[in-house]
């Protein structure tokens, strides 16, 4: 998007991202007295360049904040799932154990039977 600010919808008003940061910091150096005896549409453009900034800080500290929740989701999710991974490799150890033993007694059971 550069430094373009939308205006009203329609007009765009092209001003470079420094000059914007400059009419920005001119809004927040002037007391509203100031700013009511400037010219209206020199006053306009301050605050517009001023709330333009803001909401670029504001959506740029969401972005940050989103992304460090969804590291932070990430890594607890990983770490869940190792430790679930390890502990189904654990019973799988276990389980071909069991299964020979069933297949002993079920040995013994038909050889009872038929013998």
């Amino acid at each position: 998007m550069g430094g373009s600010v939308l205006i009203s919808g329609e007009a765009k008003l092209a001003i470079s991202r420094q000059n914007l940061n400059y009419y920005a910091s001119l809004a927040n150096f002037y007391t509203i007295y100031d700013l009511r005896r400037l010219l209206p549409g020199q006053t306009y453009l301050y605050l517009l360049c001023y709330a333009w900034k803001r909401y670029r800080q504001l959506t740029d500290n969401l972005v940050e904040a989103l992304s460090h929740h969804m590291k932070k989701l990430e890594d607890e999710t990983k770490v869940k799932t190792n430790k679930q991974y390890f502990q189904e490799q654990a019973r799988r150890q276990e389980t071909p154990q069991v299964g020979r033993l069933l297949l002993l007694g079920a040995g013994r059971g038909l050889t009872e039977l038929t013998g």
